[in-house]
């Protein structure tokens, strides 16, 4: 978490201040590691990061990111009773002070244990965690905090050295690099083959994180997805080039898909479809759209759409070229949020060389916005062509134009999205100039660097110049670029195809998949009992303790844990956290609970993830979420079909996020369309319905279908169960662990 200054700057400034005159004369690391011992630091020259010293190894934990916080909790914090917690307000032991305590029979709370006044802190939402180190965190300075040794990598994801996704988002690490490329996919930068990213990777003799690639709107406005899968399943990340031009021509103004056409909404349809699809794959992309707006090659440029005019277009104070792109971008991904995209990482990527070199095209003026983009990236290239006659070393470039990508944002991580340089130059060494490149990016010259793109290709320019951009262009050239990459601050490859859904998990075992014809038992109310002799468990999330769970787990059974997921339930821990605005009328036959508006799950959907995040720590083999078929009922609300498939497929991708097998719950209507989403079915009373062969879509794909029967007598439905080969149980309404199996 970063902590960001404000107009209470001086409280940080006087917190440093006191902790420099500390540590004034300390050079014994040991003295000042038992003073710091237990407390949060903050890293004032370093926009506030957040960082924890763990009294048992006196090593500095990062608290940047809910990840990184979430892990350090669920790694080094101690469990501990509901009575063993009361205690420690009569009487706080030496031995946990400074330390994280988590509350096992409840829910795994979360408490920091402040050294100073020893008291017990929540650190349940990012909120609490927020005020928390704000308030007792205290300042240090980069030097005095380099005297602590840094765990930024032991507790993390074990991707930290591959790179992670987060909400749909790429994250950059704090001291790693991510190593990307375009792997020469041709003259329009879209001939796309898993060939060609074997034959970059097997010259760079490491695998490459990104493969960049075009997508040229010349051929239809349309999600490219055979390009995505074909990068994907070579186990790289997308990287897309949303490239509006009707043809490859350059120095002249687009007509068709002109910045003013995007904006009026002409290709909205398109760009609907072409988010929906997106959503639809379920891909991490990359994208950024109409790269190196400013220069004056590309027909988007701001040169071609306005300049530094201000009369032509919107804002009479804002000139007409890069407000006309802001725009354009700033409606192309407003379209993606109307669609609810979640993973798409969007990047801003000028040129470093701006052309021409005048105030209104800056490329500060291009930005988006921090609230639409994600990550500010660059082109950087040395000499293009043998018969380019300048030379600038890449530390002399950054050195000369670096401020111009500094004033874009002082927020976002920075990335080098294009570079590259040509052989046989005139003036200067193509494998001088990747070395020194190699050691500016390395040591931070003038950015900390999190990502880096090497455009890999050889061209011929009209007038005859050979542009060998190549990393095998030469010996020479292919063996340092071969020795520098492989430096250990950079990311080479994802580590597994789903590390990008959810990072928090830190489970690399095999997803939890129920057969058809497990045994199953399903108990929601009354003294749970678990002796009975089958595959899985159903149990309720909320009233199950880990302990539970835990023992069950060592009988030798699976378990699925219970919750709503459709309806708002009065009697829940987290019943406060639900507005007013989405709760809809009371589900018939049960008082206590009322319908949920799914058709604004956004609304909701932070604490639908905490009880996913919840069955994740207690150990939960999968979840079964209920109420998933509210379209069918009078809700109070406007809830569609599409509204319901669009929620139920979130839950499935939020639960495979986090490495949880889900059951479909009912929702038989729909069960064409969510098989492919959902590991196995539940299913209530389908035999009395008669709708029982809808669930065959299941049973065609070895998928457990697990039902009960509330007002069938056994005689008239375990034969047609079995010989479908579905678990089928006779139940009361109550749930309360009374049973009759049709295998019995």
């Amino acid at each position: 978490m970063n902590i960001r200054w404000s107009r209470n700057n001086w409280i940080i400034k006087i917190a440093i201040l006191s902790l420099s005159l500390c540590l004034a004369g300390v050079s014994n690391a040991s003295v000042i590691e038992k003073r710091l011992s237990g407390r949060i630091l903050l890293q004032v020259e370093s926009k506030g990061q957040a960082w924890y010293i763990n009294p048992d190894d006196q090593e500095a934990y990062y608290l940047g990111r809910p990840s990184d916080a979430f892990q350090i909790m669920k790694t080094l914090g101690l469990g501990i009773s509901n009575r063993d917690f009361d205690l420690l307000q009569v009487d706080m032991p030496k031995r946990i002070i400074g330390k994280i305590i988590i509350k096992v029979e409840d829910f795994g709370k979360a408490y920091y244990i402040n050294p100073l006044d020893s008291k017990a802190y929540y650190l349940g939402r990012p909120s609490d965690a927020f005020q928390i180190m704000r308030t007792l965190g205290l300042g240090i300075s980069n030097n005095d905090l380099n005297k602590f040794r840094k765990n930024t990598n032991n507790l993390l994801n074990k991707n930290t050295t591959k790179g992670y996704f987060e909400d749909g988002k790429l994250i950059p690490y704090q001291d790693k690099i991510y190593f990307g490329a375009f792997p020469n996919f041709g003259g329009r930068e879209d001939f796309v083959s898993g060939e060609r990213i074997d034959n970059f990777e097997k010259l760079l003799g490491e695998n490459i994180y990104w493969a960049y690639f075009s997508d040229n709107w010349d051929d239809g406005i349309k999600y490219p997805k055979e390009d995505i899968d074909v990068i994907y399943n070579k186990g790289v990340i997308p990287f897309v080039r949303m490239m509006p031009r009707s043809d490859l021509k350059q120095y002249h103004k687009e007509e068709n898909f002109s910045l003013e056409n995007i904006i009026n909404g002409n290709f909205d349809k398109e760009i609907h479809h072409w988010a929906q699809d997106a959503k639809e794959n379920n891909i991490p992309l990359l994208i950024d759209f109409a790269v190196e707006m400013n220069g004056d090659w590309f027909p988007w440029s701001g040169y071609f759409n306005g300049k530094g005019e201000k009369e032509g277009y919107g804002d009479k104070e804002y000139f007409d070229g890069p407000e006309k792109y802001r725009d354009a971008y700033r409606h192309i991904i407003d379209i993606f949020r109307e669609e609810k995209v979640f993973n798409v990482t969007w990047f801003f990527h000028p040129d470093i060389h701006a052309e021409p070199e005048e105030e209104w095209n800056k490329a500060k003026y291009y930005y988006p916005g921090d609230d639409y983009i994600d990550w500010i990236g660059f082109s950087i290239y040395g000499p293009q062509n043998n018969k380019e006659s300048y030379w600038e070393t890449f530390s002399e470039i950054l050195k000369e134009r670096y401020r111009s990508i500094k004033e874009i944002s002082n927020e976002k991580p920075i990335a080098i999205l294009e570079f590259g340089v040509s052989d046989d130059c005139l003036l200067g060494k193509k494998e001088e100039w990747i070395e020194d490149a190699f050691s500016s990016i390395l040591n931070n010259q003038y950015f900390d660097f999190k990502a880096i793109s090497y455009w890999h290709e050889n061209w011929q320019e009209e007038n005859g110049a050979l542009a060998s951009i190549q990393i095998d262009s030469s010996k020479e050239s292919l063996d340092i670029f071969k020795r520098l990459s492989k430096n250990e601050k950079f990311i080479h490859s994802p580590e597994k195809r789903d590390d990008y859904l959810f990072n928090e998990s830190q489970n690399t075992k095999k997803r939890y998949q129920p057969h058809l014809g497990e045994s199953w038992q399903w108990q929601l109310t009354g003294n749970l009992n678990i002796d009975y002799d089958v595959d899985l468990y159903d149990i309720d999330l909320e009233e199950s303790s880990k302990e539970v769970i835990d023992k069950i787990h060592k009988n030798g059974a699976k378990v699925i844990c219970y919750f709503n997921a459709g309806a708002y339930e009065p009697y829940r821990e987290d019943a406060s956290k639900f507005s007013e605005d989405i709760i809809g009328k009371t589900m018939e036959g049960w008082e206590d609970e009322k319908w949920l508006d799914i058709s604004k799950y956004e609304k909701f959907s932070d604490i639908m993830t905490e009880r996913m995040d919840l069955a994740v720590f207690k150990n939960c083999d999968g979840i079964e979420p209920d109420n998933i078929d509210g379209y069918q009922n009078d809700t109070g609300f406007n809830i569609s079909y599409d509204n319901q498939l669009e929620y139920n497929k979130w839950l499935a991708n939020e639960a495979h996020r986090r490495n949880l097998s889900i059951a479909l719950k009912n929702d038989i209507e729909q069960a064409g369309e969510l098989v492919s989403y959902y590991d196995f079915a539940i299913n209530e009373e389908c035999f009395y319905y008669n709708e029982c062969e809808k669930l065959e879509v299941f049973s065609k794909e070895n998928k457990a279908v697990l039902g009960v029967e509330y007002e069938l007598d056994i005689d008239e439905f375990c034969e047609r169960a079995n010989s479908y080969n579905y678990s089928w149980l006779k139940m009361s309404y109550e749930l309360n662990g009374g049973r009759y199996s049709c295998r019995h």
